[in-house]
C-alpha cells in the first residue's frame, strides 16, 4: 500500500493512534478529517505528499515530519487543528504549502536551511511569539503571518515583496527589510505598532525603487527609522517595548 485514500476515515471520532506502514508515499485528502480523538500518528520516511484536509480539524497536538526527506507538498493539510502546539520540519524542505498551518497553536517553530518559500496563509492566525526565516527563502505569500504574535521580523535577502496582509495585526516593534525589497503592498499592514522601528539596508535607505515610503505613509504617525550595516544590526541595536522613537541602550537585544 502506499496511499491512504481520501476521506478513508474522516469523522472517526474515536480515532486515537494510527501507525502507517513504511510504504505509504501520499496521504489523501480529509483522509483524518475531524477526527478529535486522534493524537498520535507517525509519518514514514517515503511520504510525499500531504493533501487537502487530511488532518483538518482533527486533534493532532505534534507532528514530526523530520525523517520525511522527500515531502514535496501538504497544502492545508494540518489546517484548523487547533490542539497542534508543535511541529518538525524535515531538512531539504523547499516549500511550505499555502494554508499549511493555519489555524493551529504553534508558539514557536525552526524553519530547515535550504527553504525557499512559505506560501499564503501558511501561519495564518497562529500565535507564533517567534521565528527565524531562512536566508534562503525567496518568496513570502500573501497573509503568511496574519495575526502572529510575533515582536520582530526579520526579511531575508532575496525577498522581493511584501505581499497583502502579511503581517495584518502583527504587533511586531521592529522590522528588518533586504536590500532586495522592491515592492511592500499597501494592504501588508505592517509597522502598525506606536513606536516600532523599520530598519532598513543602508543602500535601502532611500528606498530606492522601493514603495515602502508610500506604503507606509497612510498611517497615523510616522515610523523611525534605522538604517543597518550590511543588512545586519549594529553591535550596539537595541530597543524596548514603547521608547522606540530611536534605537535605544535597552531592552531586547538583536544579536549581529
Amino acid at each position: 500500500m502506499t496511499y491512504i485514500g481520501s476521506g478513508t476515515l474522516r469523522n472517526k471520532s474515536s480515532l486515537e493512534t494510527v501507525i502507517l506502514a513504511d510504504s505509504i508515499k501520499s496521504i489523501g485528502g480529509a483522509a483524518f478529517q475531524h477526527c478529535k480523538a486522534l493524537k498520535t500518528i507517525n509519518f514514514p520516511t517515503s511520504l510525499t505528499e500531504i493533501c487537502a484536509w487530511a488532518f483538518h480539524n482533527s486533534g493532532l497536538e505534534a507532528v514530526d515530519l523530520s525523517k520525511c526527506a522527500n515531502l514535496e507538498t501538504m497544502e492545508r493539510a494540518f489546517q484548523g487543528c487547533s490542539s497542534l502546539t508543535h511541529i518538525s520540519l524535515p531538512k531539504g524542505l523547499k516549500t511550505i504549502s499555502p494554508h499549511a498551518f493555519n489555524g493551529t497553536k504553534i508558539a514557536t517553530i525552526e524553519l530547515p536551511e535550504g527553504l525557499e518559500t512559505i506560501g499564503e496563509s501558511a501561519f495564518q492566525t497562529v500565535p507564533l511569539e517567534s521565528i527565524v526565516i531562512p536566508d534562503t527563502v525567496t518568496f513570502i505569500g500573501a497573509n503568511a503571518f496574519y495575526g502572529a504574535q510575533l515582536k520582530s521580523v526579520i526579511i531575508p535577502d532575496g525577498v522581493t515583496e511584501i505581499p497583502k496582509y502579511c503581517f495584518y495585526n502583527v504587533s511586531a516593534y521592529a522590522y528588518v527589510f533586504p536590500g532586495t525589497l522592491k515592492t511592500i503592498d499597501s494592504t501588508a499592514n505592517i509597522m502598525t505598532v506606536n513606536n516600532a522601528v523599520l530598519y532598513v539596508r543602508a543602500e535601502n535607505s532611500d528606498y530606492g525603487t522601493c514603495d515602502a515610503k508610500t506604503a507606509l505613509s497612510g498611517y497615523a504617525t510616522w515610523r523611525p527609522i534605522a538604517v543597518t550595516d550590511g543588512g545586519k544590526f549594529l553591535t550596539s541595536t537595541t530597543f524596548a517595548k514603547d521608547t522606540l522613537a530611536a534605537p535605544v541602550k535597552h531592552g531586547h537585544i538583536f544579536e549581529v
